[in-house]
């Protein structure tokens, strides 16, 4: 695709000059990246001098792309191109799962935090190929180049300057110094991360094709999700896999979610990219590792889970990651017996029940008492875990609860068996021998009713019916 570029009159010089140059206009090029090699091929010595001549006054020209939407018009005409050219490269603040800061980035919601404008990034080899920005060296946080597989270049190497888009020595230069970028020193990102690296970045790329081909190459549900979505949860993921170990209010954490990528780098990207592709099981390995760091710590499943608690807290961003880390978890914790508070007061929106009680509930449920149920409460067979920090949580299988609290209830104590039958308690193991009692089967029921002995109730019922039945002699005596 080629844009005639022209020159409109001038306010310097005579103001009657034109001058024609033909441009190419790369798919991969950003808005800004072509108002700046369009104002240098005209000799504007800054970008916003050139933009003034479509009336769109603005010191500020990286900016205009996500704040002069109601300018397309003005800079296509100004740009001699159609008006899709510059449409497609605006990014719009877009209404997307209720969430605020979210822009079109190429047809896909992006958060616009994801997004550099003020600083220029570049790639020294790819410039070499040709002369313009790509749009995804604008993505925070990758910080190689997704073609070449630089290091992105974001300060000039030789006066040490920030790279910035305020004027138009020329794509290639430093806007400081004037010295060329082509040759500045970098280095390229690990031999065997480059792969799962460019795929992640194929997910977020500007090219609609790209990104529809590498999101359907992922597992659901990831793969019928929005790309800019799969995107923010390989960098969600990637950076809470990288900082396990920090509590889930950490400071770092706090910035990241805040448009902070300092501490994201290919590295991270790349762990986040493994964790959408293998899940999901990935995602219960990760849950598996950080509850092995917390547990001894707490009986929280927020402060349990570590950096990864921050999908939990209520407040959370309710972004497509964290709607589904919440979903996934209660079945997550199911299989790996979390020792935590609650089930339904841990798990958020759209969790599963999943089959475990704690003693709290217990109490409430089947009015006993829970200092009792503290006492016995680690000798019982429905017991299934029990964390290993101070006073920690002790889970159980609540369908086993439930047939000891029933076999309990369906069964008699020594003391009423004595009073039933008219014996003494020294008579009972005669009768134990005899089969006329039978001791209840349920050992998770003998330790509760403990130190009573409990026996099943009905076959002393059918005893106590035969012994004090009416006989026949007795039925046919006269009052």
């Amino acid at each position: 695709m080629t844009l005639a570029y022209r020159l409109s009159p001038l306010s310097k010089g005579s103001p009657h000059r034109r001058l024609l140059v033909q441009l190419d206009c790369p798919v991969q090029e950003s808005l800004i990246s072509l108002i700046t090699r369009a104002s240098a091929a005209n000799a504007f010595d800054r970008q916003s001098q050139f933009l003034d001549l479509t009336g769109v006054e603005t010191r500020r020209p990286e900016f205009v792309a996500f704040t002069r939407t109601d300018a397309v018009a003005p800079i296509a005409e100004l740009l001699f191109g159609s008006k899709k050219i510059v449409q497609e490269r605006l990014h719009p603040r877009v209404d997307h799962r209720g969430l605020e800061g979210v822009v079109d980035w190429f047809g896909t919601p992006l958060p616009r935090r994801f997004i550099e404008a003020e600083r220029r990034r570049v790639s020294p080899s790819s410039l070499r190929k040709s002369a313009y920005c790509r749009s995804g060296w604008m993505i925070r946080p990758l910080t190689f180049c997704p073609y070449s597989f630089e290091r992105l270049v974001d300060r000039c190497p030789y006066c040490s300057r920030d790279l910035g888009w305020r004027r138009t020595r020329g794509i290639t230069l430093c806007e400081g110094c004037g010295k060329s970028l082509r040759r500045a020193p970098t280095s390229k990102i690990p031999f065997e991360l480059r792969a799962d690296a460019g795929a992640a970045a194929r997910v977020i790329d500007c090219r609609p094709e790209v990104r529809v081909s590498a999101v359907n190459a992922l597992p659901p549900p990831f793969n019928y999700w929005e790309a800019g979505d799969v995107f923010v949860a390989i960098c969600e993921l990637g950076m809470v896999e990288s900082r396990l170990a920090l509590p889930y209010r950490s400071p770092a954490l706090r910035a990241f979610s805040n448009g902070d990528f300092a501490g994201f780098d290919v590295e991270e990207l790349v762990a986040g990219y493994r964790i959408v592709r293998n899940w999901p099981t990935s995602f219960e390995a990760l849950v598996r590792r950080a509850v092995a760091m917390h547990e001894h710590e707490t009986q929280s499943l927020r402060s349990m889970l570590g950096a990864l608690g921050k999908f939990l807290v209520p407040s959370a961003s309710p972004t497509a990651i964290t709607q589904l880390v919440r979903e996934e978890m209660p079945a997550v914790a199911q299989s790996l017996k979390l020792p935590i508070k609650s089930a339904r007061s841990a798990f958020m929106e759209g969790g599963r029940e999943n089959g475990l009680i704690t003693i709290a509930e217990i109490a409430s449920q089947f009015q006993v008492d829970i200092k009792r149920l503290n006492q016995v409460g680690g000798s019982l067979h429905s017991l299934v875990t029990s964390s290993q920090c101070p006073r920690g949580v002790r889970l159980f299988d609540a369908a086993k609860v439930q047939a000891a609290f029933e076999t309990r209830a369906n069964a008699i104590s020594t003391r009423k068996v004595c009073s039933r039958l008219g014996v003494l308690p020294f008579m009972l193991p005669a009768l134990e021998e005899a089969d006329i009692l039978v001791e209840v089967g349920n050992h998770d029921a003998r330790v509760l009713s403990a130190p009573d002995q409990i026996y099943q109730l009905e076959p002393i019922e059918r005893l106590t019916a035969r012994l004090f039945a009416p006989t026949v002699a007795a039925q046919s005596m006269p009052p």
